[in-house]
């Protein structure tokens, strides 16, 4: 949550961060599973 209130004054690179934050999420849920 502390990141997302860092990110608030930064619109431009919360759009960024957003993006791949998702993908990486997938990527470890997946790696979990996968074990």
């Amino acid at each position: 949550m502390p990141k997302s209130t860092t990110t608030t004054p930064a619109q431009e690179p919360e759009i960024n961060e957003v993006d791949g934050d998702p993908i990486f999420h997938a990527d470890e849920e997946e790696g979990e599973d996968h074990e």
